[in-house]
């Protein structure tokens, strides 16, 4: 049987760049305690389960690096880590 689904189209997936959800969270009142790119789990298993993944994922991202004399972070690190607090000095809402 064919897999005839599509995926749904993500419309936010600008929105919620770690840049932009920090930048957001630090105009309403929130300060960013620890941010971090991560590794997710689909990636790590893909990557540890296929040697030809992992060999294609190293030589991309050797050649994203290089290209970009070093400003692109690794393509692994395709989940983030956020922990934010509550401003004491924020105005309420």
């Amino acid at each position: 049987m064919k897999y005839q689904s599509h995926p749904f189209r993500t419309y936010l997936r600008f929105a919620v760049l770690p840049e932009r959800v920090m930048m957001f969270a630090q105009e309403n009142g929130l300060q960013v305690v620890y941010h971090r790119l991560i590794e997710g789990d689909m990636t790590r298993h893909f990557r540890e389960r296929l040697l030809l993944a992992r060999a294609l994922f190293a030589l991309i991202d050797l050649a994203a690096r290089i290209v970009s004399l070093g400003g692109i972070q690794s393509f692994h690190l395709d989940s983030c880590a956020l922990i934010l607090r509550k401003d004491a000095q924020a105005p309420r809402a």
